[in-house]
């Protein structure tokens, strides 16, 4: 099986791998297809090649169309295990949700279960999520390794008030990670993003 090497120079988000994937052959209407297995409703998935710097490249963004409740963690990975997906992509979406909730409970003193991802983060991070877990099953990713992992640093505003970057859960979850700051002052590693490598 073939295994997958990120180049980390701009960071990492769900958003960011959804459409890395894409780029690599993921075909966007066999993942909808995927998605639409999932009882979640009200957003809808937009994708188009773009240029960064000079650069082709894929863009991916979830855009919420309607407002959705506040989920947590117990309730995202029981709808992903009663969805009709393949088992393999259940394993992977709900492994991701599990390290993702461990980190967002130790951060805010909460166990797990009991994490609540907020609304629209919810939609896009369910969708993130599952995206990835398709793409790395349909492309038979087994392993993924990444370079360095550069770090923002400022602030982000959560719901919980503005927190210093990186996230606090992203710091937990790149532990053993190779990382280096750099002076922009945004958010170039989502926890998601993080999960996943």
């Amino acid at each position: 099986m073939p295994c997958l090497y990120i180049d980390c120079f701009s960071g990492i988000s769900g958003d960011m791998m959804v459409a890395g994937l894409l780029d690599l052959g993921l075909d966007l209407e066999t993942l909808k297809g995927f998605l639409s297995q999932i009882p979640v409703e009200g957003y809808r998935i937009c994708s188009k090649r773009v240029k960064r710097g000079g650069i082709r490249a894929y863009l991916f963004q979830v855009e919420v169309s309607q407002p959705q409740p506040i989920r947590k963690a117990e309730e995202i990975i029981s709808i992903i295990q009663k969805s009709k997906l393949k088992a393999s992509v259940k394993e992977k979406a709900c492994g991701i949700f599990k390290v993702l909730a461990e980190a967002e409970g130790r951060v805010h003193g909460v166990p797990a279960e009991e994490v609540h991802f907020h609304e629209v983060g919810a939609v896009d991070s369910i969708v993130d999520v599952l995206s990835i877990a398709v793409g790395l099953e349909e492309l038979q990713i087994d392993d993924i390794y990444c370079s360095p992992i550069p770090l923002g640093r400022g602030v982000v505003n959560t719901m919980h008030g503005p927190l210093p970057l990186p996230a606090p859960a992203t710091m937990l979850l790149l532990e053993g990670c190779p990382v280096y700051g750099v002076s922009l002052e945004e958010e170039l590693v989502t926890p998601t993003g993080a999960a996943v490598v």
